[in-house]
């Protein structure tokens, strides 16, 4: 069996694709951290339609680790890449609602990140209140716990797990080769 591919949309020059997230009517959100913009892919009509990707919401820092933790509820994390004293936060973004033209998801920050943070990248949903995101120049994995909804307790982040598999190259020629990068969640077997 072969798969078969499909161009679905065609980015710009400058634009660096990062993170994807699908939502639930087939739509796509796309980080960008060069433009610094999340990227809308409107659902495609047709198996032959080709999308125009659309700069929906644009950050100060890079948005990079995008997830889903409730229907439509995104949260997106922002570092800017070797930029070790930017912020760095993650962001709340609702969109339920959501409808272009007339309406735009207004992105909410939760919670800044310490410090420590190199460079966060990609992100995975632990569970509906834990969110973990690697730091790919920290060498290790942060872990958000989210506010509660009654906004009784805040949102807190400290180190879920360091070890020497996620370090960055020491090659000084490689300085730029990030460690640990992209992150998935198995529920099914408990493992990152």
């Amino acid at each position: 069996m072969s798969a078969q591919v499909t161009t679905v949309a065609t980015f710009p020059s400058g634009v660096f694709p990062e993170n994807i997230a699908v939502r639930k009517d087939g739509s796509i959100l796309v980080t960008d951290p060069l433009t610094r913009h999340l990227h809308f892919i409107p659902r495609a009509e047709t198996k032959t339609s080709e999308i125009t990707p659309i700069p929906l919401l644009s950050f100060e820092e890079s948005p990079m680790g995008i997830v889903e933790i409730e229907p439509d509820v995104f949260y997106m994390t922002t570092s800017t890449p070797f930029d070790y004293e930017s912020p760095k936060a993650l962001w709340r973004i609702d969109f339920n609602g959501f409808k272009l033209p007339t309406s735009s998801p207004k992105p909410e920050r939760i919670v800044e990140f310490p410090p420590e943070v190199r460079f966060l990248n990609g992100s995975a949903v632990l569970s509906p209140t834990v969110i973990l995101s690697a730091d790919s120049f920290a060498d290790l994995i942060w872990r958000v716990d989210l506010p509660s909804p009654d906004g009784s307790k805040p949102a807190s982040v400290r180190v879920w797990l360091k070890h020497s598999w996620f370090a960055h190259s020491s090659d000084e020629a490689k300085w730029d080769v990030p460690g640990v990068n992209g992150l998935k969640y198995n529920s099914k077997e408990s493992c990152v």
